[in-house]
């Protein structure tokens, strides 16, 4: 799934508190997560308008892209539902197990590491091209009808 710029600054902001929970040993919900990064930034317009419900998928952010390809801990098992006291129903794994690698860990030797990730992630995320409605329908079209034919069955939309 690629990244948004909403997935990386959130990405950027909720890794040390969940560094944090670590070093505590602690889980925490996904909403209590929201509510401390809007406490800590409140000017931050991406975590302004962060939902707990989306929680999740930026904490994936941090294990598909951070934790997993260096084979650290998984530290996104430490933001669970509220209700459950475990990750979203797309977490995979052993949570008790996990939850106490990611204890166990000394995540203070991968700090470099991870200000690296995050310039990268910077940089990877292109800027929106602000478009015209006009523009944006023809891009829409262009892209739409080469495949009709094959989406909705021979030849009922374009010879």
């Amino acid at each position: 799934m690629p990244l948004t710029k909403t997935d990386v600054e959130l990405a950027i902001l909720f890794y040390p508190m969940l560094v944090e929970l670590a070093q505590h040993g602690v889980t925490d919900n996904y909403e209590n997560i929201a509510d401390t990064a809007r406490r800590l930034h409140p000017d931050n317009d991406y975590v302004s308008r962060c939902h707990h419900r989306s929680v999740g998928r930026r904490l994936d952010v941090i294990r598909r892209e951070f934790t997993e390809p260096r084979h650290l801990p998984v530290l996104a098992a430490l933001g669970v539902n509220k209700a459950s006291k475990r990750p979203g129903f797309a977490f995979e794994g052993d949570f008790e197990t996990l939850c106490a690698q990611a204890y166990a860990f000394d995540w203070s030797s991968v700090e470099d590491a991870f200000q690296e990730q995050a310039e990268i992630w910077k940089k990877m995320i292109a800027p929106r091209v602000k478009r015209t409605e006009k523009e944006a329908i023809q891009m829409m079209w262009d892209y739409a009808k080469p495949n009709l034919n094959s989406a909705f069955g021979k030849g009922i939309f374009v010879q």
